[in-house]
């Protein structure tokens, strides 16, 4: 809504010119409207982020492509409709390599500044318990963190990995994301014997079986078959604690 009433006083991209003030507001309402819901699903959706978190490209250009090509399109249908007449309404290029750079800065802007905004730990799916539960109601035996898991339960967690805005809980048999800061998640696993072992990878100890070495670089093989790599930076304090030897 205050997009929409800032489009509508501002008038960018000739708007101002071309469109008397309802008409003005009409076009902005039917131009955003979609964009922001399609954009907030894209980006909040935990089915397009497993699928992003399987491939080889960083989440966030990812899915700026993704939402850029869509919009770019309906931006142009809406054009169309409101300047039948024009003859240099923007191509769909344009608008691709615009609506990708709006796209890269609403994923940062929401990294950077709305996430600080969330409750510590990040988002609570709905029907879950959060950390903010009356302490006394809370089982002592399971991490906090667990109350956010649909599938994965407390003795199944081998490690967690760090994708983008979201955290995968893996296990032997699947993994879950849920949309927190990796720091919060390790602090809700206090209770559970595990350590940090990269930037991007905690490790909970009874599910290591071996630990690798090659080249002079150290790696866990972990009793589900996945190899988690450890960081030069963090091989002093494994070492201190028995992880390595």
């Amino acid at each position: 809504m205050g997009a929409v009433t800032f489009a509508s006083v501002i008038g960018p991209f000739g708007t101002y010119i071309r469109l008397d003030w309802p008409l003005r507001i009409a076009y902005w309402v039917v131009l955003l409207g979609p964009v922001w819901l399609f954009g907030h699903w894209m980006f909040r959706s935990d089915w397009i982020a497993g699928r992003c978190a399987a491939l080889p490209v960083p989440r966030s250009l990812l899915l700026a492509l993704l939402v850029s090509v869509p919009i770019a399109v309906w931006v142009s249908l809406v054009n169309r409709l409101f300047f039948p007449e024009a003859n240099e309404l923007p191509g769909l290029v344009y608008l691709v390599a615009v609506g990708f750079g709006i796209a890269l800065l609403w994923n940062f802007i929401t990294d950077a500044f709305l996430g600080q905004m969330l409750p510590s730990g990040g988002e609570i799916r709905e029907g879950d318990s959060g950390p903010e539960d009356d302490p006394a109601t809370l089982d002592d035996a399971e991490p906090v963190f667990f109350r956010r898991l649909k599938t994965i339960r407390f003795e199944q967690l081998t490690h967690l990995t760090m994708r983008d805005h979201y955290v995968e809980a893996c296990a032997a048999d699947g993994s879950e994301l849920v949309l927190m800061r990796f720091s919060d998640a390790i602090s809700e696993l206090e209770n559970l014997q595990g350590a940090r072992v990269h930037r991007s990878h905690w490790v909970v100890r009874a599910a290591v079986r071996s630990v690798l070495r090659e080249n002079g670089r150290y790696s866990l093989e972990l009793l589900s078959g996945h190899v988690v790599p450890i960081s030069r930076s963090y091989v002093k304090e494994l070492k201190a604690e028995g992880w390595l030897d």
